[in-house]
């Protein structure tokens, strides 16, 4: 069940990203899954972060507008959106990994 919410809400942006000490995430509210009104920013964000301190990742979550998100993750300079599906427009700027 982890891995499916990594694949689906995970878009690392490149296979360095992995062994990066500090991952950055991006992307808009969307409450109850995240936002920073909610307990540990929701239930879905506090699952990434939890999932990535148990491998030695610090994460962190940054909320914007969505556009503003994207731009980040197209400008590297985020290393991940979060609560983002697959599209083919999406794929350009990212990789998608399925493990």
């Amino acid at each position: 069940m982890l891995k499916l919410f990594f694949i689906l809400i995970c878009l690392p942006y490149a296979s360095h990203t992995y062994s990066q000490d500090k991952w950055l995430f991006v992307t808009e509210p969307f409450p109850p899954y995240f936002s920073e009104q909610l307990p540990q920013q929701g239930w879905l964000a506090d699952i990434v972060v939890t999932a990535l301190a148990s491998q030695d990742i610090e994460a962190s979550i940054e909320f914007t507008t969505w556009a503003r998100a994207l731009r980040l993750l197209e400008k590297k300079k985020r290393t991940a959106l979060l609560g983002a599906y697959y599209s083919a427009e999406r794929e350009k700027h990212s990789t998608i990994h399925d493990h």
